[in-house]
């Protein structure tokens, strides 16, 4: 079985579009648990709304802790973490089987930004550039849906519970286990990220890494990065 785990906060917004779209490429066979992170929205309200999702609520705030959560009571064997402003493509379940089944032990897809939204051609130009980073980089991001066997998972005691670049020491750590896949698929991610402006958006988006990889504490990097909700 595959568990899908999304942490959400303050997502009341998107939220049951984001889960119609999810269960539109569903099987039965797929567990969905949705880890609520503290909101002071209706979003845990809306999600206990939908039928065959389980709702979670954290005793910790942040995105990895709320997943790593997620994964302890999860009950598949293999485990996929989807942002709220993330949707899988159809044809996701194949890959994710394909990909454990010849040894690969974690993957993730490729990203395409902003295509649900309605936006002006310099925008577009900007998130097709933004996706392909999720083509060439060495190690994978949370926005691409990564996917893990749950005992590799639990073998790098999953995510590191800092307040940035978890998903990116997480993907460097399983990398170590063995073989990461690269799907050809993509899974399609809001753009809201870049609404405070892309020229600063994208300028974290490289900076935050660089200042990362040369030893600066996450705890200061999160005070650059604003919330986009």
């Amino acid at each position: 079985m595959i568990s899908i785990i999304i942490p959400v906060l303050n997502e009341e917004n998107i939220i049951a579009g984001q889960l119609e779209s999810l269960f539109s490429v569903l099987d039965d066979d797929t567990e969905v648990i949705a880890v609520d992170g503290g909101s002071k929205d209706l979003t845990a309200e809306i999600i206990a709304g939908f039928r065959n999702i389980t709702l979670l609520k954290s005793f910790k705030s942040g995105r990895a802790a709320q997943m790593n959560y997620g994964a302890k009571k999860a009950k598949g064997d293999i485990l996929l973490f989807l942002h709220a402003d993330a949707s899988l493509p159809r044809g996701w379940k194949s890959e994710v089987t394909k990909a454990v089944n010849s040894g690969y032990v974690a993957g993730g897809f490729r990203i395409r930004c902003g295509s649900k939204e309605n936006l002006g051609v310099p925008d577009r130009l900007f998130a097709y550039i933004t996706g392909l980073r999720s083509r060439y980089a060495k190690y994978m991001y949370g926005d691409q849906a990564i996917f893990v066997k749950k005992n590799i998972f639990e073998s790098v005691s999953g995510y590191p519970e800092i307040p940035i670049m978890e998903d990116h020491e997480f993907s460097k750590r399983i990398s170590g286990k063995g073989k990461l896949y690269y799907s050809m698929l993509s899974v399609d991610v809001s753009y809201r990220r870049f609404k405070h402006g892309v020229i600063r958006a994208a300028a974290l988006m490289h900076f935050i890494p660089l200042l990362y990889r040369l030893g600066v504490s996450p705890h200061s990097l999160a005070k650059l990065y604003k919330d986009i909700r």
